[in-house]
């Protein structure tokens, strides 16, 4: 159980890490490694930013916006080798 308040996290490492009841709001995630990550009831959708390095595939478990889909939008098509032109 932890809640990120008004953080700036830049290349963040949570590679592996078991992330459950996890918020992030009013934070700014940039560079984000979710590598291995395991996740539950973790919440990003008040996060301001989003931007993940590695891991993509790892969200599985977390909740996040309408808005945070379309920015991810290109990191998931890419993840499952969709090209976007």
């Amino acid at each position: 159980d932890v809640a990120f308040e008004g953080c700036v996290l830049v290349e963040a490492d949570f590679a592996g890490a078991e992330l459950e009841r996890v918020t992030f709001d009013d934070c700014t995630l940039a560079r984000v490694d979710f590598s291995e990550a395991r996740m539950k009831d973790v919440d990003l959708r008040g996060a301001a930013a989003v931007d993940i390095a590695r891991g993509i595939e790892r969200l599985s478990g977390a909740v996040i916006s309408a808005s945070q889909l379309l920015d991810l939008a290109p990191a998931f098509a890419a993840q499952i080798g969709v090209r976007v032109e």
